[in-house]
This record gives structure tokens, C-alpha cells and sequence, in this order.
């Protein structure tokens, strides 16, 4: 019978797996930017699960980041329920697929703080309607103010707060030393960690206001494999600063 672990009991076992492969050396997992977090799951026994899972005996989250990059860290991920939107959203403002022209990707950066720019073509921009309760966006001509659809891409804030609460009451945040075999792969050194609790709902919306926490719109296409061709929702995400993740958090714990 499966027992359920306290978060202190997690973070006393976290801690003794991060300190059997803490400082050794290991190629990377993966050859992607998310290799880093694939190769430390693997090393200290964390097996892949979906999105709505913590990592770390269903307690802690993990996020692993190189010493020498800015890339902002995944909180979570997040699609809206209205599937129908996020696939209009992306067949009237995407670009068609050079291997699937038929089908069309779009992978984007969204801010609260500023348009972004797309394809030099559209602009997006996060809206933040306190009122409603709810977070939008709006789209624009690309370097312009003129407005071609507002209030689209829905998605309200208990959906998105519930979801952030759920996944992120406590982080394991890693952060390894990189260097490259060679041949170019990847080498990490694990050397230190810290655990992250606290954070409120009032800290994530004004981080999100403050265009530190983006949404991260990714639909593209399955590569390989029996989906091939098919469309593919790679895992839409809110991610933050690299260095605004503490201000997230009251409370800091070294590994």
C-alpha cells in the first residue's frame, strides 16, 4: 500500500538523492535546451510524469538551470479548457509549417509589459482584467497600435492561480556547472540547490503584471513517431526571470 509522504519527509529524502550525485560529472540526457532537466530526473530516480504532477513524491517541484544562462525557468504549463480557441488562435495569426505547409505553428513570447513582435507580421500583448478576473490578449499590427482583435485566448485567473498553487507551493531550484565534451554534448556538474515555498497568488499577479512571468504559447507539429504531421500543443507554459524567481517566494532553504 502506497503511503503518503509529509513535505518535510520529501525534502529530507530530495536531499539525500541531490547529495549522492551533487559535484558528479554527467553527459546530458538530452540534446536539447531541456536536457538539463531530463539528465537530473534520470540521476536521482525521478520517472517523467504529466504536467499536473509535482516531480519529487508528489511534494516538490523541480527546476534545474545552467550557472551561466538568463533563460527564464518554467513554472508550469497551462492550455486554456477552450481547446477551439488556442487552435483558432494559432490557424489566424501562426505561419504555415515548411514540412506541413497544410498546417499551420506558432511559438511565441507573450508579456503583460509590452507587445511583442511576431513573424513581422503581428504584435501580442497579455491583458490583465482585474475586474473580470480573467487574463487576454489582445493582437496588433506588427509596430503598430491599430488593434486587430482584443479579449481572445481567455483564460481566468482562479484557472491560472489554482494551477500555479497546485504545481508550485515548493521548488527544488538546481543549479549545475556546464561544460562540453569533445564532440559538443553537454556535460553537468549538479553543485547546488536551494527549496523555494511561500509564494502567493497576489506575488504571481504582480510578476505577471510586471512582464517577469510571460506566457509562452507553443503549437507546432509532431516530428517523428506515429503522430507524425499531427498537430502538437508542446506544452503552452507561464516562465519567469531567472533572477526574479526568489522574489516569488517568502521563504528560502539551502539543499
Amino acid at each position: 500500500m502506497k503511503t503518503t509522504k509529509t513535505l518535510a519527509e520529501s525534502k529530507a529524502n530530495f536531499r539525500f538523492a541531490f547529495n549522492s550525485i551533487r559535484n558528479k560529472d554527467e553527459i546530458s540526457h538530452r540534446t536539447n535546451n531541456t536536457g538539463i532537466g531530463k539528465t537530473f530526473e534520470d540521476i536521482v530516480g525521478v520517472k517523467e510524469n504529466n504536467y499536473s504532477k509535482k516531480d519529487w513524491e508528489g511534494n516538490i517541484e523541480i527546476k534545474s538551470t545552467r550557472n551561466t544562462t538568463k533563460s527564464n525557468i518554467t513554472l508550469f504549463c497551462y492550455s486554456p479548457s477552450g481547446e477551439a480557441t488556442a487552435t483558432k488562435f494559432r490557424n489566424d495569426y501562426g505561419k504555415s509549417d515548411l514540412e506541413f505547409p497544410s498546417f499551420k505553428t506558432l511559438h511565441t513570447t507573450i508579456s503583460a509589459k509590452r507587445k511583442n513582435s511576431y513573424n513581422k507580421t503581428f504584435s501580442f500583448k497579455l491583458v490583465l482584467d482585474d475586474f473580470n478576473q480573467e487574463i487576454k490578449i489582445d493582437v496588433f499590427k506588427y509596430k503598430s497600435n491599430e488593434i486587430l482583435e482584443d479579449n481572445i485566448f481567455i483564460m481566468t485567473y482562479n484557472e491560472i492561480l489554482e494551477a500555479f498553487e497546485k504545481k508550485c507551493n515548493c521548488i527544488a531550484l538546481i543549479y549545475a556547472d556546464v561544460t562540453k565534451t569533445n564532440t559538443g554534448e553537454e556535460i553537468f556538474n549538479f553543485k547546488e540547490g536551494k527549496f523555494l515555498e511561500g509564494a502567493t497568488k497576489e506575488n504571481f499577479l504582480e510578476q505577471l503584471k510586471q512582464g517577469n512571468i510571460v506566457y509562452e504559447f507553443r503549437h507546432g507539429i509532431y516530428r517523428s513517431g506515429t503522430k507524425k504531421g499531427q498537430l502538437h500543443d508542446h506544452g503552452s507554459c507561464f516562465r519567469i526571470k531567472k533572477n526574479i524567481i526568489d522574489k516569488l517566494f517568502s521563504k528560502q532553504e539551502i539543499i
